[in-house]
């Protein structure tokens, strides 16, 4: 099977919600937050403009917080 054969797709969603924060790590740039639907998220924060506000957030804080989420999906022939 030629690999343009193959199946394969990415999914990819922008999310816009009023978050909780639970916890932030200003030395590995680390936040803990709880979305709408009280599922808890981890992200590094890697922009150094975003770090820098990652030193007046506390837990509790309820921030208005856009992230995208994505999936990628490919389908290869089992090695034997």
């Amino acid at each position: 099977v030629a690999p343009v054969d193959l199946p394969a797709c990415a999914v990819g969603e922008s999310i816009t919600a009023t978050v909780v924060i639970e916890y932030v790590d200003t030395i590995r740039n680390v936040v803990h937050f709880k979305g709408p639907l009280g599922k808890t998220r981890i992200v590094k924060v890697m922009k150094p403009e975003f770090r820098t506000m990652l030193k007046n957030l506390k837990p509790g804080d309820q921030v208005a917080l856009s992230y995208f989420e994505a999936m990628a999906v490919s389908v290869k022939p089992a090695s034997n």
